[in-house]
């Protein structure tokens, strides 16, 4: 029963996130120009250096939806994200696009050179799918949610959620804009401390 639970708790925080970003515009999603691309229900993307699972709910096509880029764990995959958080269900019931991009390293770590393919590969959906760019959304998981903290400094994006990420190291963060933030972690987590992943994960100058 724990990963059921664990997926359950992943898709609703999501969710939630986009819900509150977007107001009911997630689930009702705009009418979209006559020139909005309509990707198919599940597509790979072309030129995308990362290689995404795209999800396109039927109900998205050809209107302008939020964009949710789920980062994996380490050692993971777009198709491990995918089966372990239940984010494409929710995507087809919140009404939002979803994409679940791969580490390039043989180890499936995220690294920060990983970081120019992730802007790369969000540019490459953009294309192939409707999306709201104004809307888009970042999901990391442990050291997919390292990788979504300075990938969010760096990206303009409107929400970021973690779970159990290490963020200790981006304290030097300096958003253009400070997009809204849900982090989770357990404090009995083995890993990777509570206490050692507490620091906030973007911080800027007064």
């Amino acid at each position: 029963m724990r990963r059921p639970f664990r997926s359950f708790c992943i898709a609703v925080a999501v969710s939630g996130v986009v819900l509150a970003g977007c107001g009911s515009s997630a689930s009702k999603p705009a009418p979209a120009a006559g020139d909005c691309p309509s990707a198919a229900a599940g597509t790979t993307v072309a030129g995308a250096p990362l290689d995404p699972i795209l999800r396109v709910p039927a109900a998205n096509r050809g209107r302008r939806v939020p964009l949710v880029v789920a980062l994996h764990f380490a050692t993971g995959s777009g198709a491990a994200m995918e089966r372990n958080t239940g984010l494409t269900g929710e995507a087809q019931r919140a009404g939002f696009d979803i994409a679940y991009p791969t580490a390039t390293s043989s180890d499936r770590w995220w690294r920060p050179r990983d970081l120019p393919l992730l802007r790369r590969t969000i540019a490459a959906i953009e294309p192939t799918a409707c999306v709201d760019r104004s809307r888009l959304y970042l999901v990391g998981w442990s050291n997919g949610g390292s990788a979504a903290v300075r990938a969010a400094c760096e990206l303009r994006v409107a929400g970021v959620v973690l779970f159990a990420a290490a963020v200790n190291a981006e304290r030097s963060c300096r958003p253009a804009r400070t997009p809204s933030l849900l982090e989770i972690h357990g404090t009995a987590d083995p890993l990777w401390p509570y206490p050692r992943a507490r620091a906030p994960p973007c911080r800027r100058r007064a």
